[in-house]
């Protein structure tokens, strides 16, 4: 029985179109990656022979206007109100057409005697009811020309009689700018829909060239305010006047406070617009605050929350392909001076892969969609969420295709040759014409087709593709796509736009094979807003709550359906249905049986508030009193242009103590080269001041590790720093590491008591070994400047009572070439009363040493730690489990990066002078199935290593070579190889007499942890984890890590890891984190955080 909530009434639900079916009937299968979901419709079939065709002319042709291949989109609607779904295609050469639905997946084309005009360069379709007479409208925008009196969008009225009349003067929106999409919305809460319209600058090489290198405002978006059915521009009111190349605008209350705000993708150098929605008529841009970077040549746009959060998320498509020999010969190299240049110049951190921006819930997002496995879907056009197998979790279908690749690379070098030939033929060197047929150009482009990208959303942030499993592998030229339930049965359909070739028609089957349980839903809004456009509604069953904003303006210059379609998978009923109006009132609803469709009408809401409230985290953030880390300027590629990432910016580091015996925790945070290392001085419980303990001409040393210790035994902490970074020449003074003696009272003075060893090093870890009652160190070697990836030598220092003397030789020969060690721990790992020591590091395993009066010795095969090789950053010791054993906490770069490696295709390192120029070359390599290709392009490989260009003639060669066939009989006995065989964040589980790695879960893989801290945080008797971390400075080929906010993890009764992230912990741990650490008092306990180039976080918990 269905219960009410409010005024409610019973008549206010009704079943509709689909006949109820036993849930008891439904089958559940554990893995539907297996079955067949999409069954595609032919058109002798459906009757849909609509074709987007292209037909290139000496005066509109690819050369001459570029965006003649974006493409055109879909739109459904309800045209004659009998309940079935009819089909708009927008056509860019041959007019739209409208299909009228009759049943059974059977269309009849109606356009003729609707009045649909074939006119002009049609490219996104909205649907609306915009007269609010129960009829749907059809808004259209037009492109291309230069001619504005052939750029005016069309709104066609619907007359309720199976006709339309173009009525878009009238009404004030035959907007003639470039347009694209049209958005409506009710952007000021007044109840009636606004409109946001997508535009873009001129297309046509004549206008580009006349505008090149300048801003027109008069090309910017619009947003047009609906006053009593006439349309009004308040673009620059709003404040939303951009210039930018928009290919869609996405209406969404991303921070859920009633407001409706706006995400605009836009190709090429611009940046995309995040607006945030004032309240009064304005917005604010604040992509830079909200967003660490975004997609360069943003496309189609949806929004989903894909984690099930109550947070909606933002997908972004951009044009990467998914396969090495397209990659490589597709894609331009990234220019790595344009790049930094355009950051600094406004125009945000922007690469060439699709962008998932993960929702935080504080009005920031992550970007994770290396992690999730959806970056790579070759030139896309409509994302679009929809939950094929109906799981409860939204799957993602991308589009794409271009029907000539003018980006191929082999063809642009043909295209510059043929245009430096002619040149060379005219007898006139200043002749502008010369005589080049554009045609001739692009009938040389390349053509492929490629097939559409579908997902299975596995949960814990992942996907897995089913392309071909799910039925979408048929090859196609894609570019605007719909979803709607077009045989009324349930589950969502879809449609999809294709350029030169009929229109792909595709039935969802879940309902037919009665998989998994649903819901449905419709809404009957407001008097102004019929479909209650932007209501979210929520359903909460089994435990779990999903969320969908209502907008059927979604992907790419499309429309589709207004119902909602909600997956249950087992579920059989819904607990609790929700939904809160544009305006905020609200309907709730219980107890519902799965498999129907209802109708929810909003004459019978009720009033709420329904802005979302902050929730009390578990950490608080207190000021740090201006207490800053600042990076050195050095550009680590003018040496080695293909290193992963800027090896000079591994800092700071923190070591902490009670230096001066006040009962305050004091802590070191180390300086760049140039900048010198600050002394915080812990002045109560909760305040450091940074005071002047150091001479003035260490502030030349880059540190890469400290720590406090008695070195004499006379019961005060001194201080050992690593000198670390890359800035200097191999070998000279500034990686000489200092030992600092404390006269008791936190005054320092440099000491000349350890070896002359010039190495750059990163961690230093006091421990006894020999058991003679003074601490003897363990200091580990980084890095080899300017020869990345060649190993380093690690160090044992014996305290002799009056000095450290290096024994590595003698009692540890294994530290020779030992590697680029990263971290290092002691702990009585085995029970067995001693210390072990513990290291890790990058492209290194992880390894135990036993200790005695002898030396150390490795005993990592005691503990079965096979296939460990990793980019390791940190290791903390703890009991995680509570058995009363030590586990290993460690730090990786996780899965949140195009960099995968696994034990059976481990991501490969090459490191020799190849060329024989006196650089070294570090050249990485990657598994595409069974084959190890190159990570890096011909382009920059050539920068690196002349010879690659002069061997590979074509980026047709070289995309297709291996990267044994790219060093071929280079390799030599001199040649390091490394590996990684894990990139996993991982507990390594203590099971007595091995460990177990487990991988933790997604949420914990967002980004690299350079930070680790362990306490009962939340107070709840259980070991939680802190993690935390990211890695701003990566080569611009690859993303760089900056999705991390900290994480904290813990263990539940079932022996699985929880991850909670920064809504319920409370920290925003979103800088370039490089440390943390725990400080603690009789009073109070912090949480600190050490950022590279910024200032420093302080929680307090």
């Amino acid at each position: 029985m269905i219960k009410y909530i409010g005024y409610l009434l019973v008549f206010s639900i009704v079943i509709i179109g689909c006949s109820e079916d036993n849930a008891d009937s439904r089958v559940y299968p554990d893995d539907t990656s297996k079955v067949q979901f999409l069954e595609e419709i032919p058109s002798s079939v459906s009757g849909i022979t609509f074709n987007n065709r292209i037909k290139e002319d000496p005066a509109i042709n690819v050369i001459t206007f570029d965006g003649m291949l974006q493409g055109a989109g879909v739109a459904v609607l309800d045209a004659d109100n009998d309940g079935l779904m009819d089909i708009y295609f927008a056509s860019n050469m041959e007019g739209d057409k409208l299909y009228r639905n009759k049943g059974d997946f059977k269309f009849e084309d109606v356009s003729a005697k609707s009045g649909i005009n074939p006119m002009n360069w049609s490219t996104g379709v909205a649907v609306v009811d915009i007269n609010n007479d129960g009829f749907d409208d059809i808004y259209v925008c037009k492109f291309l020309y230069d001619d504005a009196s052939k750029r005016e969008n069309v709104f066609y009225i619907n007359n309720g009689d199976g006709t339309f009349t173009n009525k878009a003067k009238e009404m004030g929106l035959n907007d003639n700018g470039y347009g694209i999409m049209a958005n409506f919305f009710d952007y000021d809460n007044d109840g009636d829909l606004d409109v946001y319209l997508a535009n873009q600058p001129p297309n046509s090489l004549a206008e580009k060239t006349r505008l090149k290198g300048k801003v027109d405002y008069s090309f910017t978006d619009r947003l047009y305010k609906n006053n009593n059915g006439k349309f009004v521009d308040v673009t620059d009111f709003s404040g939303i006047t951009n210039y930018a190349y928009s290919l869609s605008a996405t209406a969404f209350d991303f921070n859920q406070d009633g407001l409706t705000d706006i995400y605009v993708a836009c190709d090429y150098d611009e940046p995309d617009i995040l607006y945030k929605n004032n309240g009064n008529g304005t917005f604010k841009n604040i992509t830079d605050s909200s967003l660490k970077h975004m997609s360069n040549f943003s496309m189609g746009v949806d929004i989903a929350d894909i984690n099930n959060d109550g947070h909606l998320d933002v997908y972004v498509a951009d044009m990467v392909a998914e396969d090495n020999y397209r990659q490589k010969t597709n894609m331009s190299g990234m220019n790595p001076e344009k790049f930094f240049a355009l950051a600094r110049n406004g125009y945000h951190y922007q690469y060439m892969f699709n962008a998932m921006q993960l929702n935080n819930g504080d009005e920031t997002f992550s970007e994770i969609a290396q992690l999730s496995g959806i970056s790579n879907t070759d030139w896309s056009w409509s994302p679009l969420f929809v939950d094929f197998d109906q799981d409860g979790l939204k799957d993602l279908v991308v589009t794409n295709g271009l029907i000539k690749e003018m980006r191929n690379k082999d063809f642009q070098i043909w295209r510059k040759k043929l245009f430096e030939e002619r040149k060379k033929k005219a007898k006139n060197p200043n002749q502008k014409n010369l005589g080049i047929d554009p045609l001739e150009i692009s009938k040389k482009a390349p053509t492929q087709k490629i097939a559409n990208f579908i997902y299975k959303n596995e949960g814990g942030l992942n996907f897995s593709k089913q392309t071909n499993t799910w039925g979408l592998g048929t090859p196609t030229w894609s570019q605007g796509a719909a979803y709607a339930d077009f045989d009324n049965d349930g589950d969502l359909d879809m449609i999809i736009n294709n350029m030169s070739m009929e229109a792909s028609l595709y039935k969802n089957t879940a309902n037919e094979k009665l998989i998994n349980n649903y819901l449905s839903i419709n809404l009957e809004g407001s008097p102004n807003n019929k479909k209650g456009i932007n209501a979210r509604i929520e359903v909460s069953a089994g435990g779990s709550t999903q969320a969908i904003e209502m907008t059927p303006y979604r992907g790419y210059m499309s429309s589709c359906q207004t119902m909602v379609h909600f997956g249950l998978g087992k579920d059989k009923s819904v607990d609790q249905l929700k939904v809160i109006w544009p305006d905020n009132k609200v309907t709730d609803l219980s107890d519902i049986k799965a498999n129907q469709t209802l109708v929810v009408k909003y004459s019978e809401a009720s009033s709420g508030n329904n802005k979302k409230s902050g929730s009390k985290g578990i950490f608080r953030a207190l000021p740090n009193n201006n207490l800053v880390h600042i990076e050195n300027e050095y550009n680590d590629y003018k040496r080695e242009i293909l290193l992963p990432y800027k090896t000079s910016t591994l800092g700071p580091i923190m070591a902490q103590g009670d230096v001066n015996n006040d009962g305050f925790t004091d802590i070191y945070l180390g300086g760049s080269a140039g900048n010198k290392a600050q002394l915080l001085a812990g002045i109560n419980d909760k305040q450091f001041q940074s005071i002047n303990a150091f001479p003035a001409i260490d502030a030349g040393f880059e540190d890469g590790g400290a720590v406090f210790f008695d070195f004499d035994n006379d019961n005060d902490l001194d201080l050992y720093v690593c000198s670390g970074g890359s800035e200097y020449k191999e070998g000279t003074t500034g990686y000489l590491d200092r030992l600092y003696i404390n006269n008791g009272k936190g005054a320092f003075t440099k000491s000349n008591l350890l070896p002359n060893i010039k190495v750059s090093t990163s961690t230093v870890v006091p421990f006894d070994y020999d058991g003679d009652g003074d601490l003897d160190l363990f200091v580990g070697g980084r890095q080899q400047p300017g020869k990345y990836g060649r190993k380093v030598n690690s160090f044992l220092l014996e305290n002799n009572g009056e000095r450290y003397v290096d024994v590595t030789k003698v009692k540890a020969p294994f530290f020779e070439n030992y590697g680029m060690v990263t971290d290092g721990k002691v702990a009585d790992i085995n029970g067995d009363g001693k210390l072990e020591l513990i290291t890790v590091g990058e492209w290194m395993p992880i390894q135990i040493y036993s200790s005695s009066k002898d030396g150390l010795k490795e005993i990592t095969e005691n503990f079965n730690l096979k296939n460990t090789k990793g980019w390791w950053n940190a290791i903390e010791i703890a009991d995680v489990d509570g058995d009363n054993d030590l586990d290993i906490i460690a730090g990786n770069l996780g899965h949140n990066i195009k960099y995968k490696a696994s034990v059976d295709k481990p991501f490969k390192l090459f490191v020799d002078d190849f060329d024989k120029n006196g650089s070294n070359d570090v050249y990485l390599g990657y598994y595409e199935g069974d084959k190890c290709y190159p990570v890096r392009g011909r382009q920059c490989s050539s920068q690196q290593m002349p010879f690659v260009s002069d061997k590979f003639k074509s980026y047709s060669d070289f995309g297709s070579a291996e990267i044994t066939d790219v060093l071929d009989g280079l390799i030599t006995d001199q040649t390091v190889l490394q590996e990684a065989q894990t990139f996993s964040n991982s507990i390594f589980i203590n099971k007595g007499k091995s460990f177990e790695q487990v991988v933790l879960p997604g949420e914990a893989q967002i980004s690299p942890v350079y930070g680790i801290a362990v306490d009962d945080f939340d107070k709840d008797g259980k070991t939680d984890i802190f993690l935390a971390g990211n890695m701003y400075n990566r080569e611009v080929e690859t993303t760089r890590s900056d999705a991390g906010k900290g994480c904290l993890v813990t263990m539940d009764d079932s022996g699985n890891f929880v991850v909670s992230r920064n809504e319920k912990t409370g920290v925003s741990a979103d800088k370039d984190v490089r440390d943390v650490a725990l400080i603690k008092s009789k009073n109070q306990s912090l949480l600190v955080i050490a950022n590279n180039n910024d200032a420093m976080q302080i929680y307090t918990y």
